[in-house]
């Protein structure tokens, strides 16, 4: 007896024929046990020698391309519940994990936040775009934690809402813009982005800004002090 071996199996009145090696090839299975070379458990066999397995065919097939390729090969006529009972039955358990259904993403396209009391709809695929970041833990598909939801749909988020949509800008355009009057500080921002571990790029790009409202300043400076000197002269 060995794993090259051709065996015929009687399964529910149908005669399938497969090699021992892919009846073993989930060490931990019943199967596995049941076909072992060094077994002591093989099934009865038939008058004609055929091993008898009591199961529905057209599952076992199923269950026996799973054991050949490690793919569920799922005809139309079968559901995934009635393979997952049987592939359970034979102690198949990284079968029974293929076949449960996947979790369905209940995150909409849009997510509507509320942001210290400001409502801001914004592409979710922005929100998640460093996933390293707490947005992105929040917000993507496999989330292990996510804000506060509110009785309007809306998720709560504590952060300066002016801060906010700047840092929701660059996520959108890779751009820092900031209002012509007012607004928040370069600081504030930073302060904001480090709270959501938004990375580098930001910081480099918060740097940048800093950079040139240092050299407007310098140059509306030098402007002032050419006037006053002009109005000297004359």
């Amino acid at each position: 007896m060995s794993l090259t071996d051709w065996v015929t199996l009687d399964v529910g009145g149908r005669i399938i024929s497969t090699y021992r090696s892919t009846l073993v090839s989930s060490p931990n299975s019943v199967l596995a046990k049941m076909f072992s070379p060094l077994s002591s458990l093989e099934p009865a066999k038939t008058h004609n020698g055929h091993y008898s397995i009591d199961s529905d065919p057209d599952i076992f097939n199923v269950i026996l391309n799973w054991l050949r390729y490690q793919k569920v090969l799922l005809p139309t006529t079968l559901t995934s519940q009635s393979v997952s009972v049987v592939a359970e039955y034979f102690g198949l358990h990284d079968l029974v994990d293929q076949l449960a259904p996947s979790p369905p993403n209940t995150w909409p396209e849009v997510v509507t936040l509320d942001v210290r009391g400001r409502k801001i709809n914004v592409n979710r695929s922005f929100l998640t775009r460093y996933p390293n970041s707490y947005l992105a833990e929040m917000f993507s598909a496999a989330a292990r934690y996510t804000p506060t939801r509110l009785s309007d749909g809306s998720y709560s988020l504590d952060a300066d809402p002016e801060c906010f949509m700047v840092i929701i800008n660059f996520l959108q355009y890779d751009k820092i813009i900031l209002p012509y009057f007012g607004g928040p500080t370069i600081e504030d921002i930073r302060f904001v982005a480090n709270q959501f571990a938004l990375g580098n790029d930001i910081m480099l790009a918060l740097g940048q800004v800093t950079n040139r409202v240092a050299e407007t300043k310098v140059r509306v400076v030098n402007f002032d002090d050419k006037g006053l000197v002009g109005g000297t002269e004359n």
